[in-house]
C-alpha cells in the first residue's frame, strides 16, 4: 500500500468520513449482519475503519495507523466472532455501494473489492 492513488480516487479523508458514517448505517440496519455488531461501539468501530481505510486504500499514515493494520492484528480482531464468507461479502458490498454513490469511478471500487478481498482470510474463520 502506501500509494495514494486509490485514496485520493476514493476522495480522500472527507469522502472516508462520510463513507464510514454510511457504512455503518448500512450494516447496523441489515438483518444479516447486524448481529455481528450488537454490542459494539460503533462510534469507536466508526473511528477504527477509518483509520484502517486509509491504511488500505494507500492514504497518509500521518496518525502511524499503519502499523495497527499489519500482520495478525486484523486476524485477533475478528477472532472467535465465527464470520462467515456471506458476511464478509454482505459487509464488502455495503463499502462498494457507499463509495459507488459516493462518486468513486469504477476502476477505483473494482480495485477497493480486491483490496478488501486480499484481508478475507484474516476476516473470515466460519
Amino acid at each position: 500500500m502506501g500509494d495514494d492513488r486509490l485514496y485520493e480516487a476514493v476522495g480522500g479523508a472527507a469522502a472516508l468520513d462520510v463513507a464510514v458514517t454510511v457504512l455503518y448505517d448500512r450494516v447496523v440496519s441489515d438483518p444479516t449482519v447486524a448481529p455481528w455488531f450488537d454490542g459494539v461501539d460503533v462510534p469507536a468501530l466508526r473511528q477504527h475503519q477509518r483509520d484502517f481505510l486509509t491504511v488500505v486504500l494507500g492514504g497518509p499514515d500521518t496518525l502511524g495507523t499503519a502499523a495497527r493494520y499489519r500482520g495478525r492484528e486484523l486476524a485477533r480482531a475478528h477472532a472467535g466472532l465465527a464470520i462467515d464468507d456471506a458476511a464478509f461479502d454482505r459487509v464488502r458490498d455495503h463499502l462498494l455501494a457507499t463509495l459507488r454513490e459516493l462518486g468513486t469511478p469504477p476502476e477505483g471500487l473494482a480495485e477497493v473489492g480486491a483490496r478488501v478481498d486480499a484481508l478475507r482470510g484474516d476476516v473470515v474463520s466460519a
